[in-house]
């Protein structure tokens, strides 16, 4: 049967709530998350030295993860010398399983990774990406300190799912990467919240598209605290922190990955990885035009929706979406569920 979830989404109308259940992984779905994942996991750790550790990262232990999603996983094995050779081990070991297809090495954003489908899903391995399993943390705990029933979780599924199938803009390689919009989205909660009279997904969704259809962020950077103008030949700082900002960033230390030599931001769009501030998020794209441009179509299609409340509108605006999602009315959907093996709570 499905959740009874919150009286906000029992009592909703414009299909806000159905929506964001519908894209919720299931109890079925998750259990074959499970299963892609030990088997990966048993293909490649068999030919990796025995320290080597494989964890999982990303949108799916995070629940915000789309019904196409990739399954995220890194090798943690220590050793720079080896890691140069674990693409190799790795990538052989793939393509001698049956159950792999389509194995591949490639570069995103001046790193390889190992990218294949096992049993019809896409798997991402990349190696020692500890900063993935920090951001992991670091959002879930910013998820746990707004609560507002996992409001923070629920938004960026709504906006990671319009940003993919109705503006085509959700693209690691060539377009804003799932954790750029993670950032964006943290950004309207911290600095925005008093904006939010409800903090409802939709609510958020809309100022979401009302900020960054105009947000210069080719003469700007954007960070977790505020908009920092660039200058040429300079490395951005991020903001010091308010107290009328809402998340607790003080906190961020106990997560900061390893800055690496600095470099001035300067590319088409601009937006500061707060775990290490000399990581520009968005340095894969070229040109941002048809970002701000789909954001401006949306900013203008949403904001009549929300005068109404029209249900089949809202449903128009997320058509793509609702295509790509099956409503399974006996299938309870995972509001709550066990901590995962990395250790990390995982209420949604």
């Amino acid at each position: 049967m499905r959740s009874q979830g919150s009286s906000e989404e029992t009592s909703d109308k414009s299909g806000v709530a159905e929506l964001i259940n519908a894209l919720r992984p299931t109890r079925s779905s998750w259990a074959f998350y499970l299963e892609v994942m030990a088997l990966v996991k048993k293909i490649v750790g068999e030919k990796l030295p025995s320290q080597c550790h494989i964890a999982e990262f990303g949108s799916v232990p995070l629940r915000t993860n789309l019904p196409d999603s990739e399954l995220d996983l890194t090798i943690l094995c220590g050793d720079e010398v080896f890691e140069k050779d674990c693409y190799k081990v790795v990538q052989e070991a793939l393509e001698q399983a049956p159950e792999a297809r389509n194995v591949r090495i490639v570069e995103i954003q001046q790193a390889k990774v190992v990218k294949c489908q096992v049993r019809g899903m896409r798997v991402c391995l990349c190696f020692n990406h500890i900063s993935g399993l920090r951001k992991l943390r670091f959002l879930e705990e910013m998820d746990r300190f707004i609560k507002k029933d996992s409001v923070l979780k629920k938004s960026l599924l709504l906006i990671k799912a319009w940003c993919r199938y109705e503006a085509s803009i959700l693209d690691a390689e060539i377009g804003l990467s799932s954790h750029a919009l993670d950032v964006m989205v943290l950004y309207v909660f911290n600095v925005h919240h008093r904006d939010l009279t409800h903090m409802t997904p939709l609510e958020v969704l809309h100022k979401f598209l009302s900020l960054f259809s105009r947000f210069d962020l080719h003469r700007c950077c954007l960070t977790l605290t505020g908009r920092v103008h660039l200058i040429p030949g300079y490395c951005p700082e991020m903001p010091d922190f308010d107290e009328n900002m809402l998340l607790p960033l003080h906190s961020i230390s106990n997560y900061n990955c390893l800055t690496e030599t600095k470099k001035p931001f300067h590319t088409a769009m601009n937006v500061m990885e707060p775990l290490n501030p000399s990581e520009n998020l968005c340095s894969n794209i070229a040109d941002a035009g048809n970002i701000k441009n789909a954001f401006m179509r949306g900013k203008v299609w949403l904001k009549s929706i929300m005068k109404t409340g029209n249900r089949e509108e809202f449903d128009q605006f997320f058509v793509k979406t609702w295509s790509m999602v099956q409503v399974k009315p006996h299938e309870e959907n995972l509001l709550s569920v066990e901590a995962n093996r990395s250790g990390c709570e995982l209420a949604v």
